[in-house]
């Protein structure tokens, strides 16, 4: 060959290995906005563009789960309204896939899964003046865990109802276990297999959506099919009790607690929600928070006791007022 001809050959072997190579897949920077609509669209638009780099799954079913705080895995009254936006949202974009709310119907032969969370987020890590909360979404593979499309919106903090909903409001613990913290990590790009833990999540759903509705006998039914699939949920523990205390079964409500508490002592994950009066070391005493309270604390007492476990008890203040009132209050709660 000549040195001519060489360069072309040399010329179409890197041209051929450009056209090997896999598109890749378009991430979208951080984006601030004012409208729960407009953030939630970002994300959508987003969503949609990258699933067209991955292409479709054979099942076009995909379930969408609702939008949970990362910290303490309670959802908020807008993670409820922000997972049927989104859904739609999904749905125009993506036009030959069926997104629909997750259920027990569609977890079961889904082979993608749309996973959301919310976080607030520090004014020195926002690139924009003010109060803001992140939304983050991703699409992932139901059997690997395999993140295929993530996105994020940054949402200001007065357009995001942070109230918990009923069930997790009353919940006597923050439910951070482990299958949290597997969502968690999906979330964040590390695979972990999901198609168990969202066949349970989607039984769990709907229980909590029967509390919600103040369906007390059948939410407790709700949760106990839970505890047929995993024997040690803890959010479907904390359901039994507060079923049963809602129905005014205070003596089965104790019992239940008492095995709620004894799998977070096991896990290491005793997180007790007791609220006390501002600028107070008592407890609030709304409606009945104060026999909750005392059936808490004595269970506590009781499994610490029958399991020789010994407890770190830390007390909190809210973040107004000075530092050094705060750290005295918190000592003495």
């Amino acid at each position: 060959f000549s040195m001519r001809s060489l360069k072309i050959v040399q010329f179409f072997l890197i041209m051929s290995l450009f056209a090997c190579q896999a598109p890749v897949r378009p991430v979208d920077q951080p984006a601030y906005f004012k409208d729960p609509k407009e953030a939630l669209a970002h994300i959508a638009k987003s969503l949609g563009r990258q699933i067209t780099f991955v292409g479709s799954p054979s099942i076009k079913s995909v379930p969408v789960d609702e939008f949970f705080n990362e910290s303490s895995a309670e959802v908020a009254v807008s993670g409820k309204v922000f997972q049927q936006q989104l859904t739609t949202m999904l749905g125009q974009e993506a036009k030959d896939i069926n997104f629909s709310v997750l259920s027990k119907k569609n977890i079961a032969t889904a082979q993608w899964i749309v996973l959301s969370s919310y976080s607030p987020i520090k004014d020195k890590v926002a690139e924009q003046p003010g109060s803001w909360i992140r939304l983050k979404t991703v699409v992932a593979d139901v059997v690997t865990g395999k993140q295929l499309a993530a996105s994020e919106s940054y949402l200001q903090s007065s357009q995001f109802q942070g109230d918990p909903t009923k069930f997790f409001k009353e919940s006597p613990m923050f439910l951070t276990d482990k299958r949290h913290k597997d969502r968690i990590e999906v979330m964040n790009g590390k695979a972990q297999p999901l198609k168990e833990k969202l066949t349970v999540q989607a039984s769990f759903a709907d229980a909590v959506a029967l509390y919600d509705e103040g369906k007390f006998v059948e939410a407790e039914e709700g949760f106990s099919e839970v505890l047929k699939l995993t024997p040690e949920h803890q959010g479907a523990l904390s359901g039994i009790y507060q079923s049963l205390w809602q129905q005014g079964k205070k003596i089965p409500a104790e019992s239940a607690f008492g095995k709620f508490l004894a799998v977070g002592f096991d896990e290491g994950n005793i997180s007790i929600k007791i609220l006390f009066k501002v600028n107070g070391t008592d407890f609030v005493d709304a409606g009945d928070l104060p026999l909750q309270y005392k059936l808490w604390t004595k269970s506590i007492g009781q499994t610490m006791v029958a399991k020789s476990k010994c407890l770190d008890v830390t007390g909190h203040a809210s973040k107004s007022g000075s530092s050094e009132y705060n750290d005295r209050l918190s000592l003495q709660r």
